[in-house]
């Protein structure tokens, strides 16, 4: 691992109404190894999981693609800072169409609970 870095998990999490295919997550932080993330299709409510490398020095990026029933192409990044204390729990991306969120799951879930759909203000 690179130096102030620690281990995650990324869990991808469909919140639409649609399966989404071709799902693509490019993980990148500092000098941490490059995670790129696939899943070929992700029914509504249900969620992939990846394990990831973030690092203390710098902001975690994710470049996003999906493709939505209708076969249309979504893309856009995301950027959260993982910090050691959210290890080895890691994040949750909520997938929506057009807009993504990251939730981290120290506040957001329990232990043991399964990720769920939340929603966010416009």
């Amino acid at each position: 691992m690179a130096v102030n870095s620690h281990p995650g998990v990324v869990i991808v999490l469909n919140c639409t109404d649609q399966t989404l295919t071709n799902v693509s997550i490019k993980h990148s932080c500092g000098s941490a190894p490059r995670v790129v993330f696939t899943v070929t299709s992700l029914r509504p409510g249900h969620s992939a999981t990846k394990h990831f490398t973030s690092c203390s020095s710098a902001t975690d990026s994710c470049a996003i693609s999906l493709r939505s029933a209708s076969q249309r192409q979504y893309t856009g990044r995301l950027d959260w800072d993982f910090t050691e204390r959210d290890a080895p729990q890691g994040v949750i991306i909520q997938l929506n169409l057009d807009q993504w969120y990251v939730v981290n799951p120290v506040a957001a879930r329990g232990e043991g609970s399964s990720p769920r759909c939340t929603r966010h203000a416009s």
